[in-house]
């Protein structure tokens, strides 16, 4: 078993996954592996994430920071695909609800208004670049307050 938080990632699961599964195969490999037992249980398929499904929707802050933490999460900045890496989901209870998507530009810092609260952006990585902090990807494009994040 392992603990899953709000901030724990896809990647992060998969990383556990592997080193613990790594010490389990090393042990059984060692100690044999036994005889076979067959699976018990009806088959399971699971569609493939499509792209489309990660695009972002900026109407509920918490579903926007479990997407994110999924991986591959993205959203649109002056018409070009910006994916976002890292997200905080600001739980103050006084921000009124916002536009989703309107951008709220302050020094190096990014939040993003959604339908119930703030999400505050932490990493992004702009289409064909590489992923940067958000100080850094506010340095190089100078987005403006009140600015819109799109679906396409």
């Amino acid at each position: 078993t392992m603990p899953i938080t709000d901030a724990t990632t896809a990647d992060d699961i998969r990383r556990q996954l592997v080193d613990d599964g790594t010490v389990l195969l090393l042990r059984h490999l060692h100690d044999g592996l036994g005889p076979a037992v067959p699976q018990s249980g009806d088959a399971t398929y699971a569609a493939k994430i499509e792209s489309a499904e990660l695009l972002i929707d900026w109407a509920d802050a918490k579903a926007v920071s479990r997407l994110v933490r999924l991986g591959g999460a993205h959203t649109f900045f002056r018409g070009r695909r910006l994916k976002v890496h890292d997200v905080r989901v600001i739980d103050d209870r006084s921000v009124p609800p916002g536009e989703p998507g309107r951008l709220i530009v302050a020094k190096a810092r990014v939040h993003v208004e959604t339908g119930n609260g703030l999400v505050e952006l932490m990493s992004v990585q702009p289409e064909g670049k590489a992923r940067m902090d958000i100080a850094a990807w506010v340095n190089g494009n100078r987005p403006l307050d009140g600015e819109m994040f799109t679906r396409g």
